[in-house]
Protein backbone atom coordinates (compact mmCIF):
# COMPACT_ATOMS: atom_id res chain seq x y z
CA UNK A 1 0.00 0.00 0.00
CA UNK A 2 1.28 3.40 -1.12
CA UNK A 3 1.37 6.25 1.16
CA UNK A 4 0.13 9.59 0.21
CA UNK A 5 2.12 13.12 0.18
CA UNK A 6 0.03 13.61 3.61
CA UNK A 7 1.18 10.32 5.18
CA UNK A 8 4.35 10.55 3.87
CA UNK A 9 5.17 13.93 5.34
CA UNK A 10 3.58 12.75 8.87
CA UNK A 11 5.94 9.80 9.08
CA UNK A 12 8.70 11.79 8.48
CA UNK A 13 8.39 14.42 10.47
CA UNK A 14 7.26 11.66 13.57
CA UNK A 15 10.67 9.67 12.75
CA UNK A 16 12.60 12.49 12.30
CA UNK A 17 11.56 14.22 15.75
CA UNK A 18 11.58 10.69 17.34
CA UNK A 19 15.42 10.14 16.16
CA UNK A 20 16.05 13.95 17.05
CA UNK A 21 13.94 14.22 20.50
CA UNK A 22 15.63 10.16 21.39
CA UNK A 23 18.66 11.82 20.85
CA UNK A 24 18.38 14.92 22.88
CA UNK A 25 17.62 12.40 25.51
CA UNK A 26 20.54 10.44 25.76
CA UNK A 27 22.56 13.37 25.46
CA UNK A 28 20.72 15.22 28.43
CA UNK A 29 21.06 11.96 30.30
CA UNK A 30 24.30 11.22 29.94
CA UNK A 31 24.91 14.88 30.66
CA UNK A 32 22.53 14.90 33.98
CA UNK A 33 24.40 11.72 35.32
CA UNK A 34 27.90 12.98 34.74
CA UNK A 35 27.05 16.32 36.54
CA UNK A 36 25.40 14.53 39.30
CA UNK A 37 28.03 11.95 39.87
CA UNK A 38 31.22 14.92 39.39
CA UNK A 39 29.40 16.56 42.34
CA UNK A 40 29.10 13.93 44.26
CA UNK A 41 32.48 12.76 44.00
CA UNK A 42 33.61 16.02 44.86
CA UNK A 43 31.71 16.39 47.80
CA UNK A 44 32.94 13.08 48.84
CA UNK A 45 36.37 13.58 48.33
CA UNK A 46 36.70 16.92 50.12
CA UNK A 47 34.65 15.46 53.14
CA UNK A 48 37.96 12.71 52.87
CA UNK A 49 40.52 15.53 52.59
CA UNK A 50 39.02 17.08 55.74
CA UNK A 51 39.06 13.90 57.88
CA UNK A 52 42.50 13.10 56.85
CA UNK A 53 43.93 16.35 57.26
CA UNK A 54 42.78 15.87 60.90
CA UNK A 55 44.70 12.64 61.03
CA UNK A 56 48.04 14.24 59.52
CA UNK A 57 47.78 17.35 61.95
CA UNK A 58 47.59 15.23 65.07
CA UNK A 59 50.03 12.53 65.22
CA UNK A 60 49.55 9.63 67.63
CA UNK A 61 46.00 10.76 67.96
CA UNK A 62 43.49 8.20 67.22
CA UNK A 63 41.31 8.97 64.67
CA UNK A 64 38.23 8.21 66.40
CA UNK A 65 39.22 10.44 68.95
CA UNK A 66 39.94 13.03 66.33
CA UNK A 67 36.54 12.14 64.36
CA UNK A 68 33.70 11.92 66.58
CA UNK A 69 31.14 12.99 64.07
CA UNK A 70 27.78 12.11 64.70
CA UNK A 71 27.31 10.80 60.86
CA UNK A 72 29.91 7.81 62.39
CA UNK A 73 28.15 7.11 65.58
CA UNK A 74 26.96 3.44 65.75
CA UNK A 75 23.10 4.10 65.11
CA UNK A 76 24.46 5.77 61.55
CA UNK A 77 23.95 3.56 58.53
CA UNK A 78 25.09 6.54 55.83
CA UNK A 79 28.68 7.45 56.60
CA UNK A 80 31.39 4.81 56.96
CA UNK A 81 35.70 5.32 57.67
CA UNK A 82 38.08 2.67 57.94
CA UNK A 83 41.91 3.48 58.35
CA UNK A 84 44.68 1.12 57.33
CA UNK A 85 48.20 0.66 58.11
CA UNK A 86 50.74 0.37 55.01
CA UNK A 87 50.65 -3.30 55.59
CA UNK A 88 46.91 -3.76 55.53
CA UNK A 89 46.45 -3.73 59.68
CA UNK A 90 43.06 -2.22 60.47
CA UNK A 91 43.86 0.91 62.79
CA UNK A 92 40.08 2.00 63.02
CA UNK A 93 37.07 1.95 61.55
CA UNK A 94 33.59 4.10 62.09
CA UNK A 95 31.10 3.47 65.02
CA UNK A 96 28.43 3.13 61.92
CA UNK A 97 30.41 -0.22 60.74
CA UNK A 98 29.16 -2.69 63.18
CA UNK A 99 32.91 -3.94 63.49
CA UNK A 100 32.76 -4.96 59.69
CA UNK A 101 35.41 -3.97 57.49
CA UNK A 102 34.19 -1.92 54.12
CA UNK A 103 35.71 -3.05 51.06
CA UNK A 104 38.85 -2.13 50.03
CA UNK A 105 40.33 0.05 47.16
CA UNK A 106 41.01 -1.49 43.59
CA UNK A 107 44.47 0.09 44.13
CA UNK A 108 46.53 1.67 47.21
CA UNK A 109 46.13 5.26 46.77
CA UNK A 110 48.88 7.80 45.82
CA UNK A 111 48.83 11.59 45.50
CA UNK A 112 45.49 11.08 43.68
CA UNK A 113 42.42 9.88 45.48
CA UNK A 114 40.81 6.79 44.08
CA UNK A 115 37.21 6.51 44.02
CA UNK A 116 35.27 3.66 43.52
CA UNK A 117 31.63 1.57 44.42
CA UNK A 118 30.92 -0.67 46.84
CA UNK A 119 28.53 -2.25 49.00
CA UNK A 120 28.66 -0.84 53.06
CA UNK A 121 28.80 -2.35 55.78
CA UNK A 122 24.80 -2.50 55.97
CA UNK A 123 24.21 -3.81 52.59
CA UNK A 124 23.56 -0.66 50.92
CA UNK A 125 24.79 0.15 47.65
CA UNK A 126 27.77 3.15 48.28
CA UNK A 127 30.66 4.92 46.68
CA UNK A 128 34.41 5.39 48.36
CA UNK A 129 36.87 7.68 48.10
CA UNK A 130 40.42 6.08 49.47
CA UNK A 131 43.39 8.45 50.34
CA UNK A 132 46.85 8.31 51.70
CA UNK A 133 47.49 9.43 55.19
CA UNK A 134 50.54 10.35 56.06
CA UNK A 135 50.41 9.72 60.32
CA UNK A 136 51.44 7.32 62.91
CA UNK A 137 49.41 5.04 65.17
CA UNK A 138 50.72 3.64 68.30
CA UNK A 139 49.30 0.58 67.62
CA UNK A 140 50.67 0.26 64.47
CA UNK A 141 54.96 0.10 64.00
CA UNK A 142 54.54 -0.29 60.13
CA UNK A 143 56.16 2.47 57.96
CA UNK A 144 54.52 3.68 55.18
CA UNK A 145 51.42 5.92 54.30
CA UNK A 146 47.86 4.79 56.09
CA UNK A 147 45.15 4.44 53.43
CA UNK A 148 42.21 5.92 54.68
CA UNK A 149 38.76 5.03 53.15
CA UNK A 150 35.80 7.38 53.46
CA UNK A 151 32.20 5.92 52.24
CA UNK A 152 28.84 6.95 51.87
CA UNK A 153 25.80 5.62 50.85
CA UNK A 154 24.38 6.06 46.91
CA UNK A 155 21.28 5.50 46.98
CA UNK A 156 19.51 8.29 47.85
CA UNK A 157 21.27 9.65 44.52
CA UNK A 158 20.16 7.06 42.60
CA UNK A 159 16.36 7.86 43.53
CA UNK A 160 17.38 11.42 42.49
CA UNK A 161 18.96 10.21 38.98
CA UNK A 162 15.93 7.60 38.81
CA UNK A 163 13.89 10.54 39.03
CA UNK A 164 15.35 12.83 36.84
CA UNK A 165 15.36 10.21 33.81
CA UNK A 166 11.31 9.41 34.67
CA UNK A 167 10.94 13.50 34.05
CA UNK A 168 12.93 13.65 31.15
CA UNK A 169 11.62 11.19 29.23
CA UNK A 170 8.01 12.16 30.00
CA UNK A 171 8.99 15.26 29.27
CA UNK A 172 10.55 13.80 25.66
CA UNK A 173 7.21 12.03 25.07
CA UNK A 174 5.15 14.70 25.33
CA UNK A 175 7.38 16.63 22.91
CA UNK A 176 7.15 14.08 20.50
CA UNK A 177 3.06 13.44 20.80
CA UNK A 178 2.99 17.46 20.72
CA UNK A 179 5.19 17.63 17.60
CA UNK A 180 3.34 14.83 15.94
CA UNK A 181 -0.29 16.46 16.82
CA UNK A 182 1.28 19.78 14.91
CA UNK A 183 2.91 18.00 12.82
CA UNK A 184 -0.51 16.27 11.63
CA UNK A 185 -2.70 19.86 11.77
CA UNK A 186 0.33 20.95 9.79
CA UNK A 187 0.45 19.04 6.92
CA UNK A 188 -3.32 18.83 6.39
CA UNK A 189 -3.59 22.28 6.51
CA UNK A 190 -0.26 22.65 4.26
CA UNK A 191 -2.03 20.32 1.79
CA UNK A 192 -5.29 21.62 2.08
CA UNK A 193 -5.21 24.00 -0.77
CA UNK A 194 -4.27 21.25 -2.85
CA UNK A 195 -7.61 19.41 -2.28
CA UNK A 196 -9.44 22.54 -2.82
CA UNK A 197 -7.12 23.07 -6.07
CA UNK A 198 -8.37 19.34 -6.89
CA UNK A 199 -11.91 19.88 -6.38
CA UNK A 200 -11.77 23.40 -8.58
CA UNK A 201 -10.23 21.41 -11.13
CA UNK A 202 -12.50 18.86 -11.17
CA UNK A 203 -15.71 21.16 -10.89
CA UNK A 204 -14.04 23.07 -14.27
CA UNK A 205 -13.95 20.21 -16.39
CA UNK A 206 -17.52 19.19 -14.94
CA UNK A 207 -18.78 22.75 -15.92
CA UNK A 208 -16.55 23.22 -19.00
CA UNK A 209 -17.79 20.09 -20.38
CA UNK A 210 -21.76 20.19 -20.30
CA UNK A 211 -21.55 23.91 -21.04
CA UNK A 212 -20.68 23.05 -24.37
CA UNK A 213 -18.05 24.87 -26.82
CA UNK A 214 -19.11 28.22 -26.32
CA UNK A 215 -17.66 28.21 -22.61
CA UNK A 216 -15.03 26.00 -23.40
CA UNK A 217 -13.28 27.82 -26.30
CA UNK A 218 -13.27 31.05 -24.39
CA UNK A 219 -10.24 32.82 -22.63
CA UNK A 220 -10.12 30.89 -19.34
CA UNK A 221 -8.80 32.98 -16.28
CA UNK A 222 -6.67 30.63 -14.08
CA UNK A 223 -8.71 29.34 -11.22
CA UNK A 224 -8.22 31.83 -8.10
CA UNK A 225 -7.50 28.93 -5.94
CA UNK A 226 -3.99 28.73 -7.45
CA UNK A 227 -3.05 31.92 -5.92
CA UNK A 228 -3.44 29.71 -2.37
CA UNK A 229 -1.05 27.57 -3.08
CA UNK A 230 2.68 27.83 -1.83
CA UNK A 231 4.73 29.11 -3.94
CA UNK A 232 6.92 25.97 -4.41
CA UNK A 233 3.44 24.50 -6.00
CA UNK A 234 2.21 27.24 -7.82
CA UNK A 235 4.05 26.39 -11.10
CA UNK A 236 3.07 22.79 -11.03
CA UNK A 237 -0.98 24.10 -10.57
CA UNK A 238 -0.28 26.83 -13.40
CA UNK A 239 0.53 23.92 -15.80
CA UNK A 240 -1.80 21.68 -14.21
CA UNK A 241 -4.22 23.91 -15.23
CA UNK A 242 -2.86 24.58 -18.66
CA UNK A 243 -2.81 21.34 -19.17
CA UNK A 244 -6.49 20.68 -17.98
CA UNK A 245 -7.43 23.66 -20.26
CA UNK A 246 -5.74 22.60 -23.28
CA UNK A 247 -7.82 18.56 -22.77
CA UNK A 248 -11.00 20.84 -22.56
CA UNK A 249 -10.60 22.91 -25.92
CA UNK A 250 -9.27 19.82 -28.23
CA UNK A 251 -12.58 18.06 -26.30
CA UNK A 252 -14.72 21.37 -27.28
CA UNK A 253 -13.04 21.18 -30.78
CA UNK A 254 -13.83 18.09 -31.42
CA UNK A 255 -17.59 18.35 -30.32
CA UNK A 256 -17.80 21.48 -32.75
CA UNK A 257 -15.91 19.86 -35.81
CA UNK A 258 -19.06 17.34 -34.91
CA UNK A 259 -21.73 19.72 -34.99
CA UNK A 260 -19.82 21.89 -38.32
CA UNK A 261 -20.05 18.99 -40.22
CA UNK A 262 -23.47 18.02 -39.34
CA UNK A 263 -24.30 21.60 -40.18
CA UNK A 264 -22.10 22.17 -43.15
CA UNK A 265 -23.20 18.73 -45.04
CA UNK A 266 -27.08 19.16 -44.52
CA UNK A 267 -27.85 21.51 -47.66
CA UNK A 268 -25.48 19.56 -50.06
CA UNK A 269 -26.51 16.21 -48.56
CA UNK A 270 -30.27 17.47 -48.91
CA UNK A 271 -29.45 18.89 -52.45
CA UNK A 272 -28.15 15.16 -53.61
CA UNK A 273 -31.34 13.21 -51.96
CA UNK A 274 -33.05 15.30 -54.61
CA UNK A 275 -31.34 14.56 -57.31
CA UNK A 276 -31.35 11.26 -56.92
CA UNK A 277 -34.51 10.75 -56.08
CA UNK A 278 -35.91 12.36 -59.54
CA UNK A 279 -36.71 10.03 -62.80
CA UNK A 280 -34.90 11.46 -65.06
CA UNK A 281 -31.41 13.27 -64.73
CA UNK A 282 -30.48 15.73 -67.17
CA UNK A 283 -27.52 18.52 -68.18
CA UNK A 284 -29.16 21.04 -65.35
CA UNK A 285 -29.61 18.19 -62.96
CA UNK A 286 -26.25 17.20 -63.58
CA UNK A 287 -24.30 20.07 -62.79
CA UNK A 288 -26.40 20.65 -59.81
CA UNK A 289 -24.83 17.04 -58.94
CA UNK A 290 -21.69 18.87 -59.70
CA UNK A 291 -22.08 21.64 -57.49
CA UNK A 292 -23.82 20.25 -54.46
CA UNK A 293 -20.62 17.57 -54.73
CA UNK A 294 -18.05 20.13 -55.04
CA UNK A 295 -19.96 22.48 -51.69
CA UNK A 296 -19.30 19.18 -49.79
CA UNK A 297 -15.85 18.68 -50.94
CA UNK A 298 -15.17 22.49 -49.76
CA UNK A 299 -17.28 21.80 -46.75
CA UNK A 300 -15.33 18.43 -45.89
CA UNK A 301 -11.61 20.29 -46.58
CA UNK A 302 -12.53 23.02 -44.93
CA UNK A 303 -14.17 21.61 -41.52
CA UNK A 304 -10.47 19.31 -42.00
CA UNK A 305 -8.01 22.06 -42.09
CA UNK A 306 -9.97 23.91 -39.37
CA UNK A 307 -9.76 20.97 -37.30
CA UNK A 308 -5.76 20.77 -37.98
CA UNK A 309 -5.63 24.38 -37.35
CA UNK A 310 -7.02 24.49 -34.21
CA UNK A 311 -5.23 21.49 -32.82
CA UNK A 312 -1.77 22.92 -33.62
CA UNK A 313 -0.77 20.51 -36.52
CA UNK A 314 -0.17 23.11 -39.10
CA UNK A 315 2.52 25.32 -37.96
CA UNK A 316 3.34 28.23 -40.36
CA UNK A 317 6.50 28.20 -42.76
CA UNK A 318 7.85 31.53 -43.20
CA UNK A 319 9.27 32.33 -46.66
CA UNK A 320 8.58 34.98 -49.26
CA UNK A 321 4.90 35.44 -50.94
CA UNK A 322 3.66 37.53 -53.74
CA UNK A 323 0.07 38.51 -52.64
CA UNK A 324 -0.71 40.38 -56.03
CA UNK A 325 -0.16 37.12 -58.23
CA UNK A 326 -2.00 35.35 -55.32
CA UNK A 327 -4.65 37.53 -55.54
CA UNK A 328 -4.72 37.34 -59.12
CA UNK A 329 -5.00 33.65 -59.79
CA UNK A 330 -7.65 33.05 -57.21
CA UNK A 331 -10.34 36.36 -58.86
CA UNK A 332 -9.29 34.26 -62.55
CA UNK A 333 -10.50 30.64 -60.54
CA UNK A 334 -14.08 32.48 -59.66
CA UNK A 335 -14.36 34.61 -62.40
CA UNK A 336 -16.93 32.08 -64.07
CA UNK A 337 -19.23 32.15 -60.86
CA UNK A 338 -18.98 36.11 -60.66
CA UNK A 339 -19.98 36.37 -64.54
CA UNK A 340 -22.79 33.96 -63.75
CA UNK A 341 -24.16 35.61 -60.89
CA UNK A 342 -23.74 38.96 -62.78
CA UNK A 343 -20.89 40.58 -60.00
CA UNK A 344 -18.59 42.85 -60.50
CA UNK A 345 -15.59 41.29 -59.25
CA UNK A 346 -12.60 44.15 -59.02
CA UNK A 347 -9.28 44.19 -58.18
CA UNK A 348 -7.06 46.54 -57.13
CA UNK A 349 -3.14 45.91 -55.85
CA UNK A 350 0.05 46.78 -57.22
CA UNK A 351 2.14 44.67 -60.02
CA UNK A 352 3.69 43.47 -56.85
CA UNK A 353 3.68 42.90 -53.74
CA UNK A 354 5.33 40.63 -51.96
CA UNK A 355 4.66 39.62 -47.96
CA UNK A 356 6.73 37.48 -45.44
CA UNK A 357 4.34 34.47 -44.68
CA UNK A 358 2.87 30.48 -45.39
CA UNK A 359 2.06 29.91 -48.71
CA UNK A 360 -0.37 27.74 -47.98
CA UNK A 361 -1.91 29.28 -44.83
CA UNK A 362 -2.44 32.55 -46.52
CA UNK A 363 -3.70 31.05 -50.15
CA UNK A 364 -6.19 29.81 -48.27
CA UNK A 365 -7.21 32.46 -46.19
CA UNK A 366 -7.22 34.26 -49.26
CA UNK A 367 -9.41 31.72 -51.44
CA UNK A 368 -12.03 31.60 -48.51
CA UNK A 369 -12.39 35.16 -48.11
CA UNK A 370 -12.62 36.15 -51.85
CA UNK A 371 -15.05 33.27 -52.32
CA UNK A 372 -17.31 33.80 -49.57
CA UNK A 373 -17.64 37.24 -51.00
CA UNK A 374 -18.31 35.96 -54.47
CA UNK A 375 -20.42 33.55 -53.92
CA UNK A 376 -22.99 35.24 -51.01
CA UNK A 377 -23.16 38.56 -52.49
CA UNK A 378 -26.26 39.55 -54.43
CA UNK A 379 -26.57 39.21 -58.02
CA UNK A 380 -25.57 42.14 -59.78
CA UNK A 381 -23.33 43.29 -56.87
CA UNK A 382 -19.52 44.84 -56.70
CA UNK A 383 -17.29 42.66 -54.96
CA UNK A 384 -13.66 44.63 -54.26
CA UNK A 385 -10.51 42.66 -53.81
CA UNK A 386 -8.28 45.41 -52.21
CA UNK A 387 -4.22 44.52 -51.32
CA UNK A 388 -1.60 48.04 -50.01
CA UNK A 389 1.35 48.91 -48.13
CA UNK A 390 0.00 50.54 -45.12
CA UNK A 391 3.33 52.10 -42.97
CA UNK A 392 5.10 48.94 -42.11
CA UNK A 393 2.55 46.60 -42.93
CA UNK A 394 0.30 45.25 -45.77
CA UNK A 395 -3.35 45.26 -45.75
CA UNK A 396 -5.44 43.04 -47.35
CA UNK A 397 -9.38 43.24 -47.70
CA UNK A 398 -12.50 42.13 -49.71
CA UNK A 399 -15.88 44.27 -49.26
CA UNK A 400 -18.89 43.11 -50.99
CA UNK A 401 -22.66 44.10 -50.78
CA UNK A 402 -24.17 42.86 -47.16
CA UNK A 403 -27.92 44.29 -46.75
CA UNK A 404 -29.19 41.79 -44.30
CA UNK A 405 -26.50 40.79 -42.42
CA UNK A 406 -26.05 41.88 -39.08
CA UNK A 407 -22.13 41.82 -38.67
CA UNK A 408 -21.77 41.79 -34.76
CA UNK A 409 -23.46 38.08 -35.01
CA UNK A 410 -21.17 37.25 -37.43
CA UNK A 411 -18.29 38.55 -35.29
CA UNK A 412 -19.84 36.93 -32.39
CA UNK A 413 -19.37 33.19 -34.08
CA UNK A 414 -15.58 34.06 -34.77
CA UNK A 415 -15.40 34.58 -31.23
CA UNK A 416 -17.55 32.01 -29.62
CA UNK A 417 -19.07 29.37 -31.61
CA UNK A 418 -22.32 28.33 -31.97
CA UNK A 419 -24.05 26.77 -28.57
CA UNK A 420 -25.05 23.24 -28.52
CA UNK A 421 -28.52 24.20 -28.51
CA UNK A 422 -28.26 26.75 -31.49
CA UNK A 423 -30.42 25.77 -34.53
CA UNK A 424 -28.79 25.91 -38.44
CA UNK A 425 -30.64 29.30 -38.96
CA UNK A 426 -29.28 31.33 -35.73
CA UNK A 427 -25.93 30.73 -37.51
CA UNK A 428 -24.73 33.88 -39.93
CA UNK A 429 -23.91 31.81 -43.06
CA UNK A 430 -19.76 31.88 -44.63
CA UNK A 431 -19.41 31.60 -40.65
CA UNK A 432 -17.04 28.89 -41.62
CA UNK A 433 -14.80 30.06 -43.99
CA UNK A 434 -14.58 33.06 -41.61
CA UNK A 435 -13.70 31.50 -38.84
CA UNK A 436 -11.22 28.80 -40.62
CA UNK A 437 -9.50 32.25 -42.18
CA UNK A 438 -9.87 33.82 -38.47
CA UNK A 439 -8.05 30.13 -37.39
CA UNK A 440 -5.30 29.95 -39.79
CA UNK A 441 -4.87 34.43 -39.35
CA UNK A 442 -4.29 33.86 -35.64
CA UNK A 443 -1.45 30.97 -36.44
CA UNK A 444 0.01 33.77 -38.74
CA UNK A 445 -0.22 36.05 -36.08
CA UNK A 446 -2.50 38.31 -38.56
CA UNK A 447 -5.95 40.28 -37.42
CA UNK A 448 -9.25 39.39 -39.19
CA UNK A 449 -10.97 42.10 -38.97
CA UNK A 450 -15.40 42.82 -39.65
CA UNK A 451 -16.66 45.56 -40.45
CA UNK A 452 -19.55 47.02 -41.74
CA UNK A 453 -19.36 50.21 -43.88
CA UNK A 454 -22.69 51.63 -45.57
CA UNK A 455 -24.48 48.03 -46.46
CA UNK A 456 -20.84 46.78 -47.39
CA UNK A 457 -19.22 43.83 -45.03
CA UNK A 458 -15.43 44.30 -45.45
CA UNK A 459 -13.64 41.37 -44.43
CA UNK A 460 -9.90 42.87 -43.57
CA UNK A 461 -6.77 40.87 -42.83
CA UNK A 462 -3.96 43.23 -41.16
CA UNK A 463 -0.08 42.82 -40.00
CA UNK A 464 1.04 41.11 -43.18
CA UNK A 465 5.17 42.29 -42.85
CA UNK A 466 6.35 43.09 -46.15
CA UNK A 467 9.16 41.99 -47.92
CA UNK A 468 11.69 45.25 -48.22
CA UNK A 469 12.45 46.31 -51.53
CA UNK A 470 10.93 44.22 -52.96
CA UNK A 471 7.20 45.81 -52.83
Amino acid sequence: MRLSIGNRLIVALVAGGSITLGSLFLVLDLAIDRELYTRFDAALTARGRVLAGLIDTRARATVSDAARWPEYAADGHQEFYQLWAADGTTLARSASSDGRDLASPPRRPGEQPVLYDLVLPDGHRGRAVALAVLGEHRESAAAGPQTLVVATEREALEALEHRLHLALSLGTLAALALMALLGIVAVRRGLAPLAHFSDAIAARVVTRTHAGAATACGESAALPVAASLPAELQPIATRLDEAVDTALAALAREQRFAREAAHELRTPLAELRMLVGAERVGEGERAALRRAIDGMTRSVDALLALARCEAGLDTPAIEPVDLADMLTRQIGLLDSEAAARGLDLVLETPAELWVMSDHAMLERIVANLVANAVYHAPHGARVTVRAERAESSVRFAVANAAPGLDVDSLAQVLAHPRPVNATAETRPHAGLGLRLSEALARQLGLELELVRDDEHLVVSLAGLAPLDGLT
